[in-house]
């Protein structure tokens, strides 16, 4: 349970971030507990990450800022091992080297001058790595966000949004994403109280926004055939979570 002290130093900490974003960066709490933040690295020009969308975590210690953060990045780089702890001076891993002064915005900002300097290795890490694998994974980082990462689709879904507009999608990558979108409907319904009879209205709204959406400029997304049918006469169960997609949301409590 956060400290009064970490939760002050937190939410200065991300009011200094809206009101001054960092470079490359997009980092936000939970909303429902202050020690548990989301990130997104854009990878920088010049490097082998350019352009590349790296999800990611900090979870940060109760007496925060005497101790420092746990960092992971999800998302496949070719520089990390995903969803692994890394080891770095400005974490929990290193706590001789620990700084209180140190902030969110200070942490990020090594983070990301420690993820583009190859020589730097330690737990976690992917060294010296491929370049030729980065730059792949950076051309599919987007992608797999949004397929594969239901946490990422959650912290930043207005992110997931645009990747939907920006990458090209398979007729059964849609197929996929809105099986995500009804399950997910299913869990809040079911957390809500919400008897399952309700959820025709939405489930009708979905499926005329999708295909309003693919209708108005496919061209965009992929090729598919004006009498493509979403769920092909199958049950809509048939297009619940894949067993294949990462199960992101393993965030410390």
């Amino acid at each position: 349970m956060a400290t009064q002290t970490s939760i002050m130093r937190l939410s200065r900490d991300y009011k200094a971030i809206q009101s001054s974003p960092i470079p490359f960066i997009q980092a936000r709490p939970s909303p429902t507990n202050i020690l548990n933040w989301s990130f997104i690295i854009t990878g920088p020009p010049s490097t082998p990450y350019a352009k590349g969308q790296y999800y990611g975590t900090l979870v940060f210690p109760p007496n925060f800022p005497y101790a420092g953060p746990k960092i992971r990045v999800i998302t496949p780089s070719g520089r990390f091992v995903p969803n692994h702890d890394i080891c770095t001076t400005f974490t929990s891993l290193h706590p001789e080297e620990w700084n209180p002064a140190w902030t969110v915005e200070t942490i990020l900002t090594g983070f990301l001058s420690f993820m583009t300097t190859n020589s730097e290795h330690g737990a976690g890490c992917i060294c010296p790595g491929n370049e030729a694998d980065r730059l792949q994974k950076a051309k599919e980082s987007k992608r797999w966000n949004s397929l594969e990462c239901s946490a990422f689709r959650r912290d930043f879904s207005e992110v997931h949004s645009d990747n939907l507009e920006s990458e090209k999608f398979s007729e059964e990558d849609w197929k996929r994403l809105v099986g995500y979108e009804r399950k997910r409907q299913k869990l809040e319904e079911l957390e809500n109280g919400v008897e399952d009879k309700s959820s025709v209205g939405k489930d009708k709204l979905l499926d005329a926004s999708y295909e309003s959406h693919i209708n108005e400029d496919w061209e965009k997304f992929g090729s598919m055939d004006e009498d493509f049918d979403y769920y092909d006469g199958e049950e809509e169960e048939d297009y619940e979570t894949s067993e294949t997609e990462m199960d992101c949301e393993e965030k410390e409590e």
